[in-house]
C-alpha cells in the first residue's frame, strides 16, 4: 500500500480504482492495517470500510464499524463522515426516516465549516435530495439545486464533480416524466463534464461514468425517435467495449432502422454471451 493511499482524502482513490465492493472493503482493511496511521485517519478509513459493507448489505457489520470509528475519534472530519455513512447505512437498510437527521446534521456542520468541507456539504445535500427531491434547505430551492450551487461555487475539483452527478439524477427524473428534450440537454452537459474529468485523470471510475453518460444520451435519443443519432452513439460505444446494455439498444435500433442482419447479430450475442 503506497503512502498516498493512507492520507485523506487521497485514499478516496480506492473508490476510483475499484468497482467491486468486496475489493473496496479489502483495500480499506489494508489501509487500517498500517501501524503509523493517525487516529483521525483511522477513524475516517473506518467510515469508508463501513460504507463498503453497507453496499454489500452487511448493515449490522457496518453499524459496528461506524461505532468503532466514533469511539476512535470525534474530531470534526471523522465525526462528519461518521454521520454521513450512518445515514447511508440506515437508508440502505430501509430506515429512510431515521437516516434524515444524520444527513441534515452532516450538512449543517459541513456548510458552516466553509470551503474546506464543501465536498461533504454537497454529499449530505445530495443524500437529502434522494430522500425527498421536492424539498430543500429553504422554500426557494431544492436540495439538488443546493448541491449544484455548492459545486459550481467551489474551487475544490472533487466538489465540482457533484455537478455531473446531480445533472445525471435530474435528467433521469425528467426522463421518467417524459420530458426527453430537457433530459437530453442535462445528459449532454453531464457528458461534457465527465469527459473533462476523464481527460484530467483516467481511472476506472472516470472511464465508466463517461461511458454511462454517453449511453444515457443514446438511450434518450431513441425515446425521442432520433434513431440514427442514437445508433451512432451506441455503435461508437460498441467499438470501445461490448456490453449487454449496449447490445440491447443496438438490437432495438437496428429493428427500427431496418438493419435486419445486424439486429440478428446483436441478438445472437445477447443469447450466447450475455445470458
Amino acid at each position: 500500500m503506497s503512502d498516498a493511499k493512507t492520507q485523506a482524502p487521497a485514499f478516496e482513490q480506492i473508490w476510483d480504482d475499484n468497482i467491486e465492493f468486496p475489493a473496496i472493503e479489502e483495500a480499506f482493511r489494508e489501509v487500517l492495517s498500517q501501524p503509523d496511521l493517525s487516529t483521525d485517519l483511522r477513524a475516517e478509513a473506518m467510515t469508508q470500510l463501513a460504507r463498503s459493507q453497507g453496499h454489500q448489505g452487511q448493515f449490522e457489520a457496518a453499524k459496528t464499524t461506524l461505532k468503532m470509528a466514533l469511539e476512535t475519534s470525534k474530531e470534526a472530519t471523522p465525526y462528519l463522515r461518521y454521520r454521513l455513512e450512518m445515514g447511508r447505512v440506515l437508508r440502505s437498510s430501509g430506515q429512510s426516516q431515521e437516516s434524515a437527521p444524520f444527513f441534515r446534521e452532516a450538512y449543517e456542520e459541513a456548510n458552516s465549516a466553509g470551503p474546506a468541507a464543501d465536498y461533504y456539504a454537497a454529499d449530505a445535500a445530495h443524500m437529502l435530495a434522494i430522500l425527498d427531491p421536492k424539498v430543500g434547505p429553504c422554500d426557494e430551492k431544492t436540495w439538488s439545486q443546493r448541491v449544484l450551487e455548492i459545486a459550481r461555487e467551489s474551487e475544490n475539483v472533487r466538489t465540482q464533480g457533484w455537478v455531473a452527478i446531480v445533472l445525471n439524477n435530474s435528467a433521469w427524473d425528467l426522463f421518467d416524466e417524459g420530458k426527453y428534450e430537457q433530459a437530453l440537454k442535462m445528459f449532454i452537459e453531464a457528458t461534457a463534464i465527465r469527459k473533462q474529468a476523464l481527460d484530467a485523470k483516467e481511472t476506472v471510475k472516470s472511464k465508466r461514468t463517461y461511458r454511462i453518460a454517453r449511453w444515457s444520451e443514446g438511450f434518450t435519443l431513441r425515446h425521442m425517435e432520433k434513431n440514427e443519432e442514437a445508433y451512432k452513439v451506441q455503435r461508437q460505444l460498441l467499438d470501445e467495449d461490448d456490453t449487454k446494455s449496449n447490445r440491447e439498444e443496438l438490437a432495438i435500433l437496428c429493428d427500427k432502422l431496418g438493419f435486419v442482419e445486424e439486429a440478428k447479430v446483436h441478438r445472437s450475442v445477447l443469447d450466447n454471451k450475455f445470458k
